[in-house]
């Protein structure tokens, strides 16, 4: 199973994957953290414009069992994957 999932910030996603054992059962997390929304503008080395961020601290997890998660996403355009999945 992969989930990907969104948290009020790193600190509360490793405390609920440990407690749902999701850390030393899954077989890779991937700690994507802040997801860019729209990047940065530069004119040459100048910035214009400071990027906007998605809410939220994000995290994908590959496991083989089944878990119940409430903050699960099915993004239409993840910015993450797992090759071949």
């Amino acid at each position: 199973m992969i989930y990907k999932l969104k948290y009020e910030s790193k600190q509360h996603a490793e405390q609920d994957l440990n407690a749902k054992g999701v850390i030393d059962n899954a077989e890779a997390i991937v700690w994507v953290g802040l997801i860019i929304d729209t990047p940065p503008v530069f004119d040459g080395l100048e910035l214009i414009t400071e990027a906007t961020y998605l809410d939220g601290y994000h995290v994908d997890v590959m496991i083989d069992q089944e878990i119940e998660f409430n903050n699960a996403l099915n993004p239409s355009n993840p910015k993450h994957t797992f090759a071949g999945w």
